[in-house]
């Protein structure tokens, strides 16, 4: 095909006060796709809130809690579904999968079966990365955390 990646983009990540993300950041989450990265599927911005070190999306998040902290040593974390705002899917993992979002209510994130979904056809390498910050508005107050020094 033409293209090798599809990002998929929350647009309320620029609402509301809400931060946005450093391009650079973004730029370097395409590294952890390559077999000399992580091999990855699919790769997760980190969405931080105020102060908080905890991810953010939880309504997309499956898998083990994962910090904003200890960055340079530990930069990613393997998740089985994450959001984040912005999402990095390889076009060979949606390919060779057939896998496609669908809404299924509103209790469930469209995240979420999409990357089960990827993962029962051998493609649930998904990680949260870190260096990839989103910086919500939670209760008024925007992340001022970044990674730009990372």
């Amino acid at each position: 095909g033409a293209y090798n990646y599809v990002m998929m983009v929350d647009a309320d990540i620029f609402a509301e006060g809400s931060g946005g993300f450093d391009i650079a950041s973004a730029l370097s989450a395409f590294t952890m796709t390559s077999p000399t990265g992580n091999n990855a599927d699919a790769v997760c911005a980190f969405q931080v809130a105020g102060r908080s070190a905890n991810y953010y999306d939880t309504f997309a998040h499956r898998g083990p809690e994962c910090k904003f902290e200890n960055l340079a040593g530990q930069p990613y974390c393997a998740a089985q579904s994450c959001g984040g705002g912005m999402v990095l899917y390889t076009m060979a993992a949606i390919h060779q999968s057939m896998c496609n979002y669908q809404y299924i209510n509103e209790q469930t994130c469209e995240h979420v079966p999409f990357n089960v979904c990827l993962a029962s056809h051998s493609h649930g390498r998904v990680f949260l990365y870190k260096p990839w910050s989103v910086a919500m508005a939670a209760g008024g107050t925007r992340s001022d955390w970044n990674c730009v020094s990372v």
